[in-house]
């Protein structure tokens, strides 16, 4: 089709912290506003665009740890930024797949390892070229090369973009159980004078996952498992080989539910 869509999208956020050792309590009341467009398809394909605006309207806090503004202030993560959250175009005419080019956003599984950070105002996106395909039953193939994230920090921050190249490999295959996952991401990150945590995000990550939900009588029971396992990559000057495990039940009846649950992140004290 031709039809155009309106994308608008307001949210206000406000965010408090006291922080033991600071000398003020931080109080951040933010507006977001994004306003875009997405087209009909053309030759099975369409444009988005969409731009974002975040306005603080109450801002006694520190937005960015890399920069020397309301240093007796706790970081709150919501920096005034403007600038273009998504710029992509979406190609489906090759049957049962998407390409996705441009800056996008990208949420995998539960997030935990990749995804938009969702609740900070300005969003994560990447800077890449997505292939997803779903032409065999119950299978989905998701690949992704990436060469920039935008980060929630925004483009003026000297941490605001990582450069470099990435590869992000997630298939799920459903089963009458629930849906088993498997996943290997390869972040490749460029160092950035003044910002030591750029090169050592540089990891390759591996794991499984399975999440689904069963009756038991009139009792909804829902379960997620997931392993992975993270060691240094590329250019990263630190040595490590850790594991990531989660665990959760949750039992459903009616409007009522009760869950436990255990995620574990290793760390080895450097």
């Amino acid at each position: 089709t031709n039809e155009t869509k309106l994308i608008l999208d307001t949210r206000r956020r406000t965010e408090d912290l006291d922080q033991t050792g600071m000398a003020n309590d931080a109080n951040a009341t933010t507006l977001r506003a994004r306003l875009g467009f997405e087209t009909g398809k053309v030759w099975g394909t369409s444009l988005l665009v969409e731009g974002e605006a975040v306005v603080p309207l109450e801002d006694d806090y520190r937005p960015d740890p890399m920069m020397p503004d309301m240093v007796a202030y706790p970081v709150v993560a919501d920096p005034e930024n403007y600038e273009f959250n998504r710029v992509q175009l979406v190609n489906t005419s090759i049957p049962g797949t998407t390409l996705t080019l441009g800056r996008q956003r990208i949420l995998l599984d539960d997030q935990r390892f990749v995804g938009n950070v969702g609740w900070r105002q300005n969003e994560q996106t990447f800077e890449a070229f997505r292939i997803v395909n779903n032409s065999i039953k119950n299978l989905v193939l998701d690949a992704t090369y990436l060469d920039k994230v935008n980060r929630v920090f925004g483009k003026d921050s000297p941490q605001g973009e990582y450069e470099g190249n990435s590869a992000l490999l997630n298939a799920s295959y459903q089963t009458k159980a629930g849906k088993i996952s498997g996943f290997g991401y390869l972040l490749e990150f460029d160092d950035i004078p003044g910002v030591p945590a750029a090169v050592r995000d540089s990891t390759s990550t591996y794991g499984l996952r399975f999440a689904g939900e069963a009756p038991v009588g009139e009792v909804k029971l829902a379960y997620i498992a997931s392993w992975a396992t993270q060691t240094d990559y590329a250019d990263n000057p630190l040595s490590f080989d850790l594991d990531y495990v989660l665990a959760e039940v949750t039992a459903s009846y009616k409007q009522f539910g009760l869950g436990a649950g255990m995620e574990v992140l290793d760390g080895d004290g450097v």
